[in-house]
């Protein structure tokens, strides 16, 4: 080498080439100012072409085997990372699986599936199931096949290491799909250790229940914590459907549907000087302006609303709510707008019989039957609908055994309602259960469209759209008003006859058609016999 002055260490030392470079390392004469002793040289597939690996080679042995430094050119290629593994077999790579943090889903979530979404999760869970299957499984294929599977790994841990480290750095490993055959014809164990998985991607009908124990809709992240599914997620509304929590329709419809779309037309709830050109044009321009959903919350469903004082809360996380299904797993509801009964010492004990049924979180309303959702104009309807769902089957679920204290069955009305803002277009829902199977059967819970508008469209729409939210909103408050306090007078009476105890709390027994004492005094018309 020639340096300035002779000296190695000049600061006006002659640049050495990229190939002398390299030369220079292999035979450890490159200068000491020149080599890199950082530790974020380990990963060296990152690291630049015109870099040399000598410095990573000292860091673990003083002096490389002669056999492997004269193996060739150490340019960044395949030959580098089997160079290293040869040398130094101490070395090594995180598989691909931990590069990235991600949520897994149980097993089990996917076995009581009706139909999987094709989500990443999903794709997941069948690698998985597939790196565990027996070899058996190939050999069910048949001799005629051409193909000696015994003599074929069918596992990641029984591939050599060579053809291992071949598949890391020049292409995908597609030895796992070698004696792939659909789940019929193997055990199916929900076990994450077991070796005898599969799982049919197509889906199949999920099992009774009769058949199939609990299961749980939750996933777990790489840690091994559990993550519940959200409405963000496709398989969320597919639990739903799953557990008869019916999406959005128009049919069937509940008992009193003409009559809620006969209150929400009523006029005169709302003074004239609420619709005029200029306030269409304020609701306009402060739905342009919302940035976000904070900002629909605050600047558009306020002008939508009116003056009227009912007990509402704004997003507040309802975990106090027990599970809408009885596997669990559903993240728990957070409404925008959620309208409940104030807390009173007249109602304590019905908070406390039905406590997780009515009781949606500490410090909130109670016996909430109206929830609203807002999404801002990069929010998407469909989630927002997911959430409305979830909220009015919870609130429908607390309003029926509120009536069955009070001595009601079901009667197909809706006493819930529900609703939600996003893209300019207000939607509203009445929710109402069923029992089609009997007092035995499962209950059905059901969300109806009872009305949609583009709200910045004309006035007449805008005019329309907020009086039948106005007026649906102050249906639901009647109605939750009658209905607590004709279930509080029945229970008070209950504990001053000996009949119930002044601590007990409820147990549904989802056989609500067994108790009828008498006519409904919360303004609905009764049963109508066998539910639809």
């Amino acid at each position: 080498m020639s340096h300035v002055n002779g000296h190695p260490n000049s600061s006006s030392a002659v640049p050495i080439s990229r190939k002398r470079r390299r030369s220079a390392s292999v035979n450890g004469e490159l200068p000491n100012d020149k080599l890199d002793t950082s530790s974020k040289g380990l990963n060296l597939r990152k690291r630049r072409r015109n870099e040399t690996v000598s410095s990573e080679l000292h860091k673990y042995s003083p002096s490389p085997p002669a056999t492997a430094l004269a193996s060739g050119d150490l340019h960044y290629s395949a030959s580098i990372e089997a160079f290293l593994d040869k040398c130094y077999p101490e070395i090594t790579h995180p598989p691909p699986s931990t590069w990235h943090s991600s949520t897994r889903h149980p097993p089990s979530f996917y076995d009581c599936l009706s139909k999987i979404h094709l989500t990443s999760g999903a794709l997941h869970e069948l690698n998985r199931r597939n790196r565990h299957l027996p070899k058996s499984a190939a050999i069910a294929l048949g001799p005629d096949s051409g193909i000696d599977f015994d003599s074929l790994p069918l596992r990641r841990g029984e591939v050599s290491a060579n053809l291992q480290r071949f598949a890391r750095v020049g292409g995908p490993d597609l030895i796992d799909l070698r004696g792939y055959i659909r789940s019929e014809s193997i055990d199916l164990e929900t076990s994450e250790t077991s070796t005898s998985e599969s799982l049919d991607m197509a889906g199949k009908k999920r099992k009774s229940k009769s058949q199939s124990g609990p299961s749980s809709n939750k996933r777990t992240t790489k840690s091994g914590k559990s993550v519940n599914t959200g409405p963000y997620d496709d398989n969320f509304m597919t639990a739903l459907l799953d557990g008869g929590v019916d999406g959005p329709h128009y049919d069937p419809k509940p008992a009193n549907f003409e009559a809620l779309k006969t209150l929400m037309k009523a006029t005169g709830s709302s003074p004239r000087s609420d619709f005029t050109e200029a306030k269409l044009a304020e609701f306009r321009e402060a739905a342009q302006k919302a940035a976000n959903e904070e900002g629909v919350n605050l600047e558009v469903i306020t002008k939508i609303r009116d003056n009227t004082a009912y007990e509402t809360i704004h997003s507040k996380l309802c975990s106090n709510w027990a599970p809408l299904l009885e596997e669990g797993g559903l993240t728990a509801a957070k409404p925008d707008y959620m309208d409940g009964l104030k807390i009173k010492k007249e109602n304590a004990f019905l908070r406390l019989y039905l406590d997780t049924y009515i009781v949606p979180a500490a410090n909130a309303p109670f016996l909430p039957n109206f929830f609203f959702e807002a999404k801002g104009p990069m929010g998407l309807g469909e989630v927002a609908q997911r959430q409305a769902l979830h909220d009015g089957a919870l609130g429908a679920r607390g309003i029926l055994y509120t009536r069955i204290c009070a001595g009601r069955k079901i009667d197909d009305n809706a006493y819930t309602f529900s609703g939600f803002f996003a893209g300019g277009v207000v939607k509203l829902f009445a929710h109402f259960i069923t029992q089609p199977d009997g007092i035995e059967g499962m209950l059905h819970y059901h969300m109806c469209i009872i009305g949609q508008w583009i709200v910045e469209s004309d006035l007449d729409t805008y005019r329309v759209a907020v009086t039948a939210f106005r007026n649906l909103r102050r249906h639901a408050s009647t109605v939750r008003e009658r209905i607590a306090t004709s279930a509080i007078d029945v229970l008070h009476s209950q504990v001053r006859s000996g009949k119930l105890n002044a601590d007990s709390t409820y147990t549904p027994t989802h056989a609500p058609q067994t108790l009828d004492f008498g006519p409904a005094s919360d303004g609905s018309r009764g049963s109508r016999g066998s539910a639809r």
